[in-house]
């Protein structure tokens, strides 16, 4: 089976994209090259001790990563969508469809006519959402996401409460 190809994919995120998941490029490839960590799902179920049979970390390492990868389980909705790497959808877009949808479960639900209610989203950055959530493969990372605890909710704003409307 092939590497997947660095810019853009889930299994192997550059840039600012591996940062959020934890893992540089180097060490996303190095984990698929060993059977460890094949997606971004995964790597929240890596040990200190595998880790640190790779190669080139340290127990110490190890647990750093570990302890990244549990503070990454809390970025903001707009982050993670931003790290699934789907086509077109970049951080101002994964900002306005975090605001529209509030969660990643009615983004998933959302249609291109409510898709087409956001902001700077037109029927190619919605045919491309659309696209990404019918893919198997990535609703199976989700649920892997899902399960290790990553937040699927936008926060909610202080000042969106307490109102008075008597």
């Amino acid at each position: 089976s092939r590497e997947p190809r660095a810019r853009g994919s889930v299994g192997v995120p550059s840039g600012g994209r591996a940062a959020r998941w934890g893992f540089g490029v180097g060490r996303c490839s190095q984990l698929w090259r060993t059977d460890g960590g094949r997606d971004a799902g995964e790597r929240f179920d890596l040990t200190a001790a595998q880790l640190v049979e790779l190669g080139r970390m340290g127990e110490k390492s190890a647990q750093n990563l570990l302890a990244q990868l549990e503070k990454s389980k809390s970025q903001p909705l707009d982050r993670l969508l931003t790290a699934l790497g789907i086509r077109q959808v970049g951080s101002a877009t994964a900002r306005d469809l975090t605001a529209r949808f509030g969660t990643l479960d009615a983004l998933m639900a959302a249609g291109e006519e409510d898709l087409a209610k956001v902001e700077n989203v037109g029927p190619i950055v919605a045919s491309a959402i659309i696209h990404w959530f019918a893919v198997e493969q990535n609703r199976t990372l989700l649920e892997k996401l899902r399960t290790a605890g990553l937040n699927f909710a936008a926060a909610q704003n202080a000042g969106e409460a307490g109102f008075f409307t008597g």
